[in-house]
C-alpha cells in the first residue's frame, strides 16, 4: 500500500455558506498526495470523520463515512454532517458548550475501509456557525464571536446579540442594518423576535392578532427533566430533536410558558407587545372560526383560517424514559389560564378544551396586545 500524506485545509468560508443555507455541516478539503509527494489525481478515497469531544482522544461525538474521488489535482471534498453515519447525530452536537470539539481524520486509499489515521487537529470556528443553529432564525452571534469569524463569505447575515441588530457582511466588513423598528409592525407581515433574530408568520382572525407558527425560543433540556425559574426560558423538543423544534416550534411546560408570572394574559415567553393568549381570548378565536365543533378543520395547517396549526405532538411528565407522543395526529396550545388547554385531532374538526396536568409540554401561539 502507497503510503498518504494529506494537506488539510477546512475551509471556513464554506461552512458560513453552508450554514448561511440551512445546512448542518460544513465543507472539508484535502489534498491527497503519496509518500513521493506525488498527487493522488482521480482516485476513489475512503474517508472516516470522527468528531471527538474536550481531548484528541476524547469520547466520539459523532463518526460517518465518506467514498469521495479526487480531482485532477488530488483534492477530495466532502460536506462534514452529510456523509453516511456510522454512530451520532451531527444535530445534536452542542457546539456552545465551551468543551474544545476535535475533528479526526481517517483515510483507505483504495476507497475501502481499511482506514488508516491520518491526523486529528481542534476545530475552532466551526462552533460559532453550528451554534447558531440552535436559533431558527439568523444565526445569532456576539461582536466577539462575529469577529472571530475567519474570511466570512460576502453577503452573510446575522443578529448580533449585543446590539440586536442584523450585520451584513459586504466583503469588505461588517455593517449593521437598522431597518424599520417594529413599532410599524403589520398584522399579517412577519414578526421579527429581536431576542434571537427569529421571525415568524402573523395571521389577524375577527380582529385578533395572532402568531402563524409555534414559538421557538429558549434552551432545550432533555423531556425527562422539569424547567425551573432561572432566568432561561427552557423548552422541549419531540423526541429531543432540535430539528423538530425547527418544523414543529418548541413544547414548553406551563409555567415556562408564564415565565412563573400567573397573571392571566401575561406576556409569559412572548415577544415584547405580544402575550399568552387567554381562555377567552382563544374562545374568540375558535367561535369566529365555525365554533368548537367545526374549527379544527380551518385552524390546521392548510385551513382557510391561514392559523397553520401543526400536529406537533406533546411531552407527557408521567412517561418514563421517552416521554413524547402524537406528533402528527395531535396538536395542543397552553393558555394562560391555569392548567387550561386546547387540542385539535389530525382529520377530527373540533377543537376540544380540557384542564390537565401543568407539568406537560404543549406548543404556545402568542397574540398581539
Amino acid at each position: 500500500m502507497k503510503t498518504i500524506n494529506l494537506i488539510i485545509s477546512v475551509l471556513l468560508l464554506s461552512i458560513i455558506t453552508a450554514f448561511a443555507q440551512n445546512q448542518q455541516s460544513f465543507s472539508y478539503q484535502a489534498v491527497v498526495r503519496d509518500g513521493s509527494g506525488e498527487i493522488v489525481a482521480g482516485q476513489s478515497v475512503g474517508f472516516r470523520i470522527s468528531i471527538r469531544n474536550s481531548t484528541p482522544t476524547g469520547s466520539i461525538l459523532y463518526r460517518e463515512t465518506h467514498s469521495v474521488t479526487t480531482n485532477q489535482f488530488g483534492l477530495a471534498t466532502l460536506q462534514i454532517g452529510n456523509g453516511s453515519i456510522v454512530s451520532g447525530s451531527f444535530s445534536s452536537i452542542n457546539w456552545g458548550d465551551g468543551i474544545e470539539k476535535y475533528l479526526q481524520t481517517e483515510i483507505d486509499v483504495n476507497g475501502g475501509s481499511n482506514y488508516s489515521q491520518m491526523g486529528t487537529s481542534q476545530l475552532l470556528s466551526v462552533p460559532f456557525s453550528l451554534n447558531a443553529k440552535t436559533s431558527s432564525g439568523l444565526p445569532v452571534m456576539t461582536t466577539a464571536e462575529r469577529d472571530a469569524i475567519f474570511m466570512p463569505d460576502a453577503g452573510m447575515q446575522l443578529f448580533n446579540s449585543d446590539t440586536h441588530l442584523i450585520n451584513y457582511y459586504d466583503g469588505y466588513g461588517w455593517l449593521e442594518i437598522t431597518g424599520v423598528r417594529q413599532a410599524d409592525f403589520t398584522c399579517g407581515n412577519p414578526l421579527l423576535d429581536s431576542r434571537d433574530g427569529t421571525y415568524y408568520n402573523t395571521v389577524e382572525i375577527n380582529g385578533q392578532c395572532w402568531m402563524a407558527e409555534n414559538i421557538n425560543i429558549g434552551t432545550m433540556i432533555q423531556g425527562t427533566t422539569n424547567p425551573s425559574d432561572n432566568g432561561i426560558i427552557e423548552k422541549y423538543c419531540y423526541s429531543d430533536n432540535p430539528g423538530l423544534c425547527d418544523t414543529y416550534g418548541a413544547l414548553y411546560h406551563w409555567s415556562e410558558v408564564m415565565q412563573y408570572n400567573y397573571t392571566e394574559g401575561t406576556q409569559g415567553l412572548c415577544p415584547e407587545g405580544w402575550h399568552v393568549p387567554t381562555n377567552a381570548e382563544w374562545t374568540t378565536l375558535v367561535n369566529s372560526t365555525g365554533g368548537p365543533n367545526s374549527a379544527g378543520a380551518h385552524l390546521v395547517q392548510g385551513g382557510d383560517s391561514g392559523f397553520e396549526a401543526l400536529m406537533a405532538g406533546y411531552r407527557e411528565p408521567q412517561l418514563s424514559g421517552y416521554p413524547f407522543a402524537f406528533i402528527g395526529s395531535k396538536t395542543y396550545f397552553w393558555t394562560s389560564n391555569n392548567g387550561v388547554d386546547r387540542y385539535i385531532i389530525n382529520n377530527d374538526p373540533h377543537v376540544y378544551t380540557e384542564t390537565t396536568n401543568s407539568a406537560f409540554g404543549f406548543s404556545i401561539r402568542c397574540i398581539k396586545d
